[in-house]
């Protein structure tokens, strides 16, 4: 058995044991392998040309304070079900780290999807969000007279504005260009969801939604704003499907006006964590930044949970 770096002649098997483990079908399986997926940055155990446990690397840029660090995000973690209890998840996480680490990368980040499971690898919460979860009639917002538009890739700087807008207000969040935001354009579009813009009654773009229509359920999976009436443009668009689902889903950061403006016994409010770090450089100062500190005592870092990571 060898643990490395996969060729693309192994996409397929890669492909099916993500299926296997996390449930996604196509149309979003096959856009990701084959627009997100690179054999460079997915380690893996392989015995006789079979990966038996798997991971990825999804490089981006994480600011806060005034400081941009490149980091590495963990994706579909996995292993064959006869492989597991082994050890061979450890191995492969220890050498993607490696790999992250020759390549400049101070942080590696994932989102777990279980409890209590990361810890052991080194990885600590640093982050976490709200889940807002309400029956539409329990909830009507304010008429924001904006209008509306659904995002094409021809918007992506219109987006980039708003999402700089919105980020500023928090002191960590993923940096994103335009080739991001078409990627979560098209990502979005594959099945019942996808990307809106609003505009107040100046034409100017004030904020956006990124949601997805499931089990008669809408997922707003993220609202961007710069300022009250963006927000409530957006849960004005969530409002007015009321007729076609049973139930709303939405995902804020800790400091969302959200908190205000959904505050209301009807509403049932979560905080889900979602983000877990480890430092790649020993005794690194800035790991202060990012861990032990509660919503009272900082702004939170934002991780980019758009599905796409």
């Amino acid at each position: 058995m060898r643990i490395s770096t996969v060729k693309m002649k192994h996409k397929e098997q890669i492909k099916s044991l993500w299926n296997y483990c996390f449930y996604d079908e196509d149309p979003y399986l096959s856009w990701y392998y084959d627009n997100v997926f690179k054999p460079e940055n997915t380690v893996a155990a392989i015995e006789n040309d079979t990966v038996l446990s798997v991971m990825q690397l999804l490089d981006f840029d994480v600011a806060i304070r005034g400081k941009v660090f490149p980091c590495s995000y963990i994706a579909g973690v996995s292993t064959l079900p006869e492989f597991r209890g082994k050890g061979l998840a450890r191995k492969v996480m220890q050498a993607a780290e490696e790999l992250a680490k020759s390549r400049g990368k101070e942080f590696t980040l994932l989102t777990p999807s279980i409890d209590n499971f990361y810890e052991k690898f080194g990885y600590t919460s640093c982050y976490e969000r709200l889940e807002f979860s309400y029956i539409p009639s329990d909830f009507k917002p304010v008429k924001s007279g904006c209008t509306s538009k659904k995002a094409s890739k021809a918007d992506t700087l219109l987006l980039e504005q708003i999402y700089l807008g919105f980020t500023q207000y928090f002191d960590g969040y993923v940096k994103r260009t335009s080739k991001d935001f078409a990627d979560i354009i098209e990502q979005y579009s594959l099945e019942r969801g996808g990307v809106y813009i609003f505009f107040d009654e100046k034409d100017n773009p004030i904020s956006y939604i990124v949601y997805d229509l499931s089990d008669h359920t809408i997922f707003a999976d993220e609202i961007a704003y710069i300022c009250q009436k963006g927000l409530d443009a957006a849960l004005e668009f969530i409002y007015l499907h009321g007729s076609q689902i049973d139930r709303t889903v939405i995902f804020a950061p800790l400091h969302s006006l959200l908190n205000q403006t959904l505050y209301t016994s009807q509403i049932e409010i979560k905080k889900i964590p979602t983000v877990m770090i480890k430092s790649l450089k020993e005794n690194i100062d800035d790991m202060r930044l990012f861990v032990g500190q509660t919503c009272d005592e900082t702004k939170p870092l934002q991780k980019n949970y758009i599905r796409i990571f």
